[in-house]
């Protein structure tokens, strides 16, 4: 029996091409990304057929969470264009206007979501907020491992990006 390896949609791995291929060839079938993008809940993306092309993909590379798997589907639907050079965290603590693109308040309010449907309406909102523009395989991490480690990574990046935005001189201890 073959053994299946754990997911990791870490940029290079097996679980991130299939995404991005897949996420790619949405942009050739609109209809199925307007189906996707119309999904309010993750059992809503179960129910469309090119979720089910993603899972028979990736099924084939690794034990699947088929629910962290729709959040994700329908949240890649929402992605315009991936930035592979940002972590989503970081993205979100970037200034703009003199102000990060996502307060610390609401940030903190998303570090709080347990729930899946919860943290599936949230991450699409958050997509929106980066007009689109995510580093897709982080997002996918992201989401397939919301977890504790998964909050502080994200608490880390998210507060080291706003900490080196300032004009203050750092201590050494």
């Amino acid at each position: 029996m073959e053994k299946k390896h754990t997911v990791s949609f870490e940029i290079g791995s097996a679980p991130c091409n299939i995404l991005h291929a897949w996420w790619r060839s949405l942009a050739e079938q609109k209809g199925d990304r307007a189906e996707l993008r119309r999904c309010h809940v993750p059992v809503q993306v179960v129910f469309v057929p090119s979720y089910h092309t993603l899972l028979g993909k990736m099924g084939q590379e690794c034990n699947l969470d088929k629910e962290r798997l729709a959040m994700i589907a329908g949240v890649a639907a929402h992605v315009r264009s991936d930035n592979p050079s940002s972590r989503m965290a970081a993205q979100l603590s970037e200034m703009n206007n003199g102000a990060p693109r996502l307060s610390p308040l609401r940030f903190r309010r998303i570090l709080s979501i347990k729930e899946n449907e919860e943290l599936y309406e949230a991450m699409i909102r958050l997509v929106q907020y980066l007009k689109g523009t995510v580093n897709l395989c982080d997002m996918a991490q992201s989401i397939y491992w919301w977890n504790d480690n998964t909050k502080k990574r994200w608490a880390y990046e998210y507060y080291k990006e706003k900490s080196s935005n300032k004009n203050e001189p750092k201590v050494s201890l």
